[in-house]
């Protein structure tokens, strides 16, 4: 009787996918174009890498604004001193709008993945855990770093070097790249760094003045002070104090030392390994449905807790796209099997005609020139970039809601504090 079951149940899903329902596509969510605008900043980003030297000289010039855009809970905790607040999930054009009206300002992006605690040993900061995919991940180490017992042998630190997860990065002269340490062919590391969404982002919102820390910092160090509920009260003053002695010993410029945790041809490789995956993953509001019935499914919103919170689809859980990493993943998601939905703000609008958004789902988008959606590009949803690391984390089995829904339709049931009872 179980095998007649799971029979039956094995041919169910397969007559789900094996002809796709035709469904009114969300032009409001473009991989392509995201790809485009991708490509575009991907060239303009190799110059405006800068090492911290610059990021403290520009952030103390006027019309420039340092802003940290990780969840709110790891700004609070900790951020860059002076650094101004917008969660990546609330990024639209209205709230980048009023934070930052003027869009020459000179805008400075870092992430997690710039800070570590100890660089020499690989040792995270608590409060900046490094978005980078580890799981079944092996590094040969080059032979300089073999240690006989890494949990108890003492090496010298070599301030020309700094290593991380077996990768060995050198200061960037004459143009030279940085090459990885040797991996496993059969094996990908991906590193899925806030920084490179946001700029991506960023840039397709209008915001072409952005410059990005490029190093690899440790939080010690004094030429960077940090601010937030978990920052000792005398910490700053103390970095301060050191960095005067400092700077009275040494006049050499330091090199950048590029973060390697921070790769856009890794991004882009992995962005072009995605697309033709996720379009066979995208399904029809009715697909979605028949799938979240179905055991070992969720429903994963990604969206910040605030607009979660007001409204999301009913059953949804919840992990907002800036704590992505590959621990609060494992942990939410302890089965890389599990069927995971995702939807966004671009599924859902008031009107189809008129693409009048309903405000607790806010879209993702630029201002509409007309109502013909053919002619809007540059689409900045969050299911593409989510879809992205959720893939690059090893989950690959994702699918998308690719529907644009009105929020009256019959066949979505929302909850949350903005949803009528």
């Amino acid at each position: 009787m179980k095998k007649y079951l799971f029979l039956v149940a094995l041919v169910a899903s397969a007559n789900l996918f094996a002809q796709p329902s035709p469904f009114l596509r969300s032009e409001l969510v473009s991989f392509s174009d995201y790809a485009y605008l991708a490509e575009d900043v991907k060239e303009i980003r190799k110059n405006r890498l800068v090492n911290l030297k610059t990021f403290n000289t520009y952030a103390a010039q006027p019309n420039t604004v340092i802003l940290d855009t990780r969840s709110d809970e790891m700004y609070n905790a900790k951020h860059i001193k002076g650094a101004i607040h917008l969660n990546f999930s609330d990024f639209n054009e209205a709230n980048l709008r009023k934070l930052i009206p003027d869009r020459t300002t000179r805008i400075l992006i870092y992430c997690n993945n710039n800070f570590m605690q100890d660089i020499q040993l690989s040792m995270e900061d608590a409060y900046f855990p490094s978005k980078i995919s580890r799981s079944d991940v092996y590094f040969e180490l080059p032979d300089s770093m073999l240690l006989p017992n890494p949990e108890i042998q003492q090496f010298e630190i070599n301030p020309n070097t700094r290593s991380r997860s077996g990768y060995r990065s050198e200061p960037v002269e004459n143009n030279k790249p940085v090459q990885p340490a040797r991996t496993t062919p059969e094996i990908r590391q991906y590193t899925l760094a806030l920084n490179i969404p946001t700029f991506i982002t960023l840039f397709g919102y209008g915001y072409n003045n952005v410059y990005e820390l490029g190093e690899l910092i440790n939080t010690s160090d004094p030429n960077i002070l940090f601010e937030g509920t978990s920052v000792p009260t005398d910490e700053n003053k103390l970095k301060e104090q050191l960095a005067l002695e400092l700077a009275r010993q040494t006049t050499a410029e330091q090199p950048l030392i590029p973060s390697v945790l921070v790769n856009f041809d890794d991004y882009s490789e992995l962005m072009n390994e995605v697309e033709p995956y996720r379009e066979a993953h995208l399904v029809s509001m009715d697909q979605f449905n028949e799938l979240k019935s179905q055991d070992n499914t969720i429903i994963l919103d990604f969206r910040s807790k605030a607009q979660y919170d007001a409204k999301h689809i009913k059953g949804s859980i919840h992990l907002d796209f800036t704590e992505f990493t590959q621990q609060r993943l494992d942990e939410l998601i302890p089965d890389r099997n599990t069927t995971i939905l995702i939807y966004c703000n671009n599924n859902f609008v008031k009107e189809l005609e008129t693409l009048t958004m309903d405000p607790p789902m806010q879209t993702k988008g630029l201002s509409y020139p007309t109502s013909n959606l053919l002619r809007y590009k540059r689409t900045m949803a969050l299911n593409i970039p989510a879809y992205i690391n959720l893939y690059g984390y090893g989950f690959k089995n994702v699918y998308e809601l690719g529907e644009l829904v009105l929020v009256t339709d019959e066949r979505v049931e929302f909850e949350g504090t903005a949803v009528s009872k």
